[in-house]
């Protein structure tokens, strides 16, 4: 035992264990975030009719939850969709008549490279 004491000393062990317990917590955490993410992406691809959860579901649950919105708010990575205007929802104006999407202001576009 003091072999073992020399050689690792007991304040190693403590670090080690720790070390252990944090890492086995992290992990507990993720998983657990993994399977809320993936349980409100299957309602949202409930929701569309659909079998299969696309990035696109995955989007949705994280947008329409408040507290998963407000923790990956910042998050980055990949590339924004790039929707047509023809392919954009057509607006009704107070008239009643029908804007085309073309038209409407808040249209987004990509910014172009140069």
């Amino acid at each position: 035992m003091k072999l073992f004491i020399l050689l690792f000393g007991t304040r190693n062990l403590e670090v080690n264990k720790f070390m252990y317990l944090k890492k086995t917590l992290d992990n507990r955490v993720y998983e657990l975030y993994s399977n809320w993410v993936l349980e409100l992406a299957r309602n949202a691809a409930r929701d569309n009719k659909k079998n299969r959860i696309i990035p696109r579901h995955v989007l949705l649950a994280v947008r329409n939850d408040d507290e998963l919105g407000k923790l990956l708010a910042d998050a980055a990575d990949g590339v924004l969709p790039n929707i047509h205007n023809v392919l954009l929802p057509k607006k009704i104006d107070k008239g009643g008549e029908k804007i085309p999407a073309a038209s409407q202001p808040n249209a987004y576009k990509s910014p172009k490279k140069s």
